[in-house]
């Protein structure tokens, strides 16, 4: 594969607070993978103002409202990509705003959001609905451990 992609520059490891600095030197971050099962890369390039052009596939495509904070291309179809990535290019009104929606849409991101987009994604391989959470099973996962022997009883 590196043969066919002589332009391509492969970095191996970045070290956190330089990959912020890189992502913020983005205006459009391009995701083609659909074996995530979440794509914290996503939420990272959005957080840094990236527009995410990603497949529609794996966890990573719930991250994206398609055309208001991201586009979702077709898996392999490297056309869509390069559509979205030229208006995105090109229209710099456009990508503002999307780079302003994305980055709303990650800061609403919480601990319980993230669980429900992991359910989600279990409910879509497995066809069946996920368990609802109880009000116990949510006590249980309460940080207030003094009420932890009382859920337990």
């Amino acid at each position: 594969p590196r043969e066919r992609m002589k332009d391509a520059v492969f970095t191996g490891f970045i070290d956190h607070r330089k990959l912020a600095t890189l992502y913020a030197s983005c205006d459009v971050f391009i995701f083609p993978s659909i074996s995530e099962t979440y794509g914290n890369v996503v939420v990272e390039a959005m957080a840094c103002g990236c527009v995410p052009v990603i497949a529609r596939g794996g966890g990573s495509q719930s991250l994206v409202d398609n055309g208001q904070n991201g586009f979702l291309c077709e898996p392999n179809r490297a056309e869509d990509y390069i559509i979205h990535i030229q208006r995105l290019l090109e229209d710099e009104e456009l990508r503002r705003k999307m780079q302003s929606a994305g980055y709303r849409s990650v800061g609403d991101l919480s601990w319980e959001s993230l669980a429900n987009v992991y359910f989600n994604d279990l409910k879509s391989l497995s066809r069946f609905d996920p368990p609802k959470i109880t009000d116990r099973e949510e006590r249980l996962f309460s940080s207030d451990f003094s009420k932890a022997e009382i859920t337990l009883k």
